[in-house]
This record gives C-alpha cells, structure tokens and sequence, in this order.
C-alpha cells in the first residue's frame, strides 16, 4: 500500500466518524 492510498484511507476513516460522532451529538 503506498504512503498516499494510506493517507487517504486515514482521511476517509477520520472523516466517517468525524460525520458519525457529529450526527449523534445532533440527536442528542
């Protein structure tokens, strides 16, 4: 796997629960 598909695989993963924590919050 090369350093730039990594990085891009972090970036989705940090974003996904970046989105899922603010959507909980959100129904709190």
């Amino acid at each position: 796997m090369t350093p730039a598909i990594n990085l891009a695989k972090t970036l989705k993963l940090t974003y996904t629960i970046h989105e899922y924590t603010h959507e909980t919050s959100a129904s709190s």
